[in-house]
């Protein structure tokens, strides 16, 4: 999928991860918080929902939800209040130690990519201040400077 650049089914396989190995490898990456969390999303946003990973390792500690793109918007605007209802749920049962956040990540499509800087531009604050990264270079590839 990754190679495919098959974003869907990367989702997809992150969510099957979750689901059937990460909990059977470490089951405190999931709790009941984390499964209603999940549940709550697939309703709300059915098909459009691709897919969850757990990234911090304890359940409720960084999680990634994947969405269809034409839902993006939607779910900046409802995925933290969502959250929170979620959370208010387990007020009696379970400790949060704050609200919950959603912070937004998007993929670059370009890699990683290196600027190659002449003699003495490549000090901090000089360049033709362009966003990324500038320089007095010649382009070189995608991207690159030489």
């Amino acid at each position: 999928a990754l190679r495919a650049g098959d974003v869907r089914a990367l989702a997809g396989l992150t969510h099957e991860n979750y689901e059937r190995v990460l909990q059977q490898i470490m089951p405190w990456c999931g709790n009941a918080y984390a499964a209603a969390l999940v549940r709550a999303v697939q309703e709300e946003w059915g098909d459009a929902f691709w897919g969850f990973w757990m990234l911090g390792g304890m359940a409720g500690g960084g999680m990634g939800f994947w969405f269809d793109p034409a839902v993006h918007e939607h779910a900046k605007r409802v995925l933290a209040p969502l959250m929170g209802r979620v959370q208010d749920s387990f007020a009696r049962a379970l400790p949060f130690a704050i609200r919950p956040v959603v912070y937004e990540f998007e993929f670059n499509a370009h890699g990683t990519v290196a600027h190659l800087e002449q003699r003495g531009a490549a000090a901090a604050g000089e360049g033709d201040g362009e966003e990324s990264g500038g320089g007095n270079g010649e382009e070189v590839g995608d991207g690159m400077r030489e």
